[in-house]
């Protein structure tokens, strides 16, 4: 999805721009109005990516994703730091390289 433009995706149309993706939780059907891997640049109906960093982790910042309105999440298989079965959850062992084929 290109900045300035009001394009509305559902999760399964994000995932098959991504074959390092995977759906574990959630819905398919749930529209998608943007996606940043910043949780300060989160608004409602956003896809937060949480990617893991040497100095940040994306995934500490998860639940400030949420509360600014993030829909779905995308992260490591291996998250488990808080529970996300009630959201829509997408992960990738490469969570970078998953955002390069969302974008």
């Amino acid at each position: 999805m290109k900045k300035g433009r009001a394009s509305v995706l559902r999760v399964t149309d994000l995932l098959a721009r991504s074959p390092a993706a995977q759906m574990v939780s959630g819905s398919g059907t749930i529209k998608i109005s943007g996606i940043t891997s910043d949780s300060r640049q989160i608004h409602q109906g956003n896809l937060f990516v949480a990617i893991p960093g040497v100095k940040i982790n994306g995934e500490d910042y998860i639940p400030d994703a949420l509360t600014r309105g993030a829909v779905a999440v995308l992260c490591s298989p291996d998250y488990h730091t808080i529970d996300l079965s009630s959201i829509t959850r997408l992960t990738a062992e490469n969570p970078r390289q998953a955002l390069s084929q969302l974008a």
